[in-house]
């Protein structure tokens, strides 16, 4: 199934996508589609919600810009299969694009989120550009993540949850910065992600990672 959004203004709380049938393969596709960043623009209204929730596989969100949410602009929330973000704006929201499995969310049969996120813009948002938490396994790839408030790439991961081992190369990720620190990537817990061939900009700090995280750190 695709919705296709006109270019305009919309101004949204919170847009959930759910599962359509109960299990593979009679589970749909669901494909969001807008006229191009920019153009067709989601404005979260400064509501305290993420505005895109996808919780269901097989989600393609497309050409177009969301912005203006005290949560995130997009947030994966798993079931294992893999949903897409290409091409889209995530602007002026407290986080750009979030990828994660909650504590609450472990009783999910697979506990894994594996979006992929390319040739998108991730841009001047309040703290996080990336936030890729317990059980991301997503691929980061091609996108412009600038001007963030703390970090362009953050990655967690509670010990006890399931493995944070996201992919992130070939990414700009320009001066984002926390006061007088600029950090482009910050890996945090038992993250484990791959992190190659990005282009990092940011005086002191490119790149800085903690408490036992274990970092795939080449040629960026």
């Amino acid at each position: 199934d695709t919705v296709f959004i006109r270019e305009g203004l919309y101004y949204e709380t919170s847009i959930s996508i759910s599962p359509i049938g109960s299990k593979p393969p009679e589970r749909k596709a669901i494909t969001i589609v807008g006229e191009g960043m920019g153009k067709t623009i989601i404005d979260g209204s400064k509501g305290s919600f993420d505005v895109f929730i996808v919780n269901a596989p097989y989600t393609i969100i497309r050409d177009l810009t969301v912005r203006n949410s005290k949560a995130s602009g997009i947030c994966f929330r798993g079931k294992g299969d893999v949903s897409i973000v290409v091409n889209c704006e995530s602007v002026g929201n407290r986080t750009g694009i979030q990828c994660q499995i909650t504590r609450y969310d472990q009783n999910l049969d697979t506990d894994i989120s594996k979006a992929i996120i390319i040739d998108n813009r991730i841009v001047d948002n309040r703290y996080y550009g990336l936030y890729l938490e317990n059980g991301c396994q997503a691929t980061v790839m091609h996108n412009w993540i600038e001007g963030n408030g703390y970090a362009g790439v953050y990655c967690r991961m509670d010990a006890v949850l399931t493995p944070c081992e996201p992919i992130v190369r070939n990414n700009h990720i320009i001066n984002n910065a926390s006061g007088s620190e600029v950090y482009g990537v910050v890996v945090a817990g038992m993250a484990q992600p791959t992190i190659r061939n990005n282009v990092i900009v940011g005086f002191p700090t490119g790149a800085y990672w903690y408490e036992g995280s274990h970092v795939d750190w080449f040629r960026n």
